[in-house]
């Protein structure tokens, strides 16, 4: 992975919500707004387990993740990656970084 600039950086520690973006099983791409957490330059993303975007992710593990632009349209941050299902990763709630970033 490249080296991340601080200002970035900051951004996924300090952001409330990021752009997943996954491809359905029939190819249509599929944008959705998510809480996470980043931790050890991986970004942590919760999901009920029908959730559609865990079957795209299945099907297609390559996804795209997107911060939000300033009002202009400046400041875009976008990575390609691939997404991991872990099923036996600690649920939200006892993940306490995560508790914290979303208590209120």
């Amino acid at each position: 992975m490249l080296p991340i600039e601080p200002a970035i950086l900051k951004r996924l520690q300090n952001e409330g919500v990021i752009w997943l973006t996954t491809v359905s099983p029939d190819g249509q791409p599929q944008a959705s707004v998510v809480w996470f957490l980043w931790q050890d330059d991986h970004c942590l993303i919760y999901s009920k387990a029908d959730a559609p975007k865990l079957a795209a992710i299945r099907q297609h593990p390559k996804v795209a993740l997107n911060l939000n632009s300033s009002a202009q349209g400046g400041e875009v941050v976008t990575f390609d990656a691939t997404a991991q299902i872990v099923a036996e990763h600690p649920t939200a709630d006892k993940v306490p970084q995560y508790v914290e970033k979303y208590r209120d």
